[in-house]
């Protein structure tokens, strides 16, 4: 057997330096968000370069993942909070405190994982997320 030989073309669109190191981004039509080791989520737009503060935790924002069909960015931090961004808002939707550091986060379609510290992971059926959120809520 001998794969197929594929030609791959790469050009750079932008770039931009960061004062921190990133630790995930997340691509969202036009604009890439990224998140960092002190907690912020930035937007950054392709078309003008521009840069802009989304919010952010209190210890470093570990994952960002977007779900498409209530246009959420949702963030994990080390804070041990699960942040929900409507992105026509400065403030987060809901926040849940996990109690644990989250280290890794996974979207398919409705089913949302997550991973984090002590060994636990968790996972939502975001087909039942509704619109009327609570600003924060406890996960046990």
């Amino acid at each position: 057997y001998k794969p197929p030989q594929v030609d791959i073309q790469v050009s750079l669109l932008t770039s931009k330096a960061f004062t921190e190191p990133i630790l995930s981004s997340q691509w969202i039509n036009n604009t890439v968000y990224v998140s960092d080791t002190e907690g912020g989520i930035y937007s950054f737009d392709l078309n003008t370069s521009g840069i802009m503060k989304l919010g952010g935790h209190n210890a470093g924002c570990k994952e960002l993942v977007y779900y498409n069909n209530m246009n959420l960015l949702i963030s994990g931090g080390w804070d041990n909070f699960i942040h929900f961004w409507d992105l026509r808002s400065p403030n987060p939707a809901i926040s849940l405190n996990m109690n644990n550091k989250i280290y890794t986060m996974s979207l398919t379609r409705d089913l949302f994982v997550v991973g984090m510290d002590k060994l636990r992971v968790c996972y939502f059926n975001m087909g039942n997320l509704r619109g009327n959120f609570n600003k924060e809520a406890e996960f046990n």
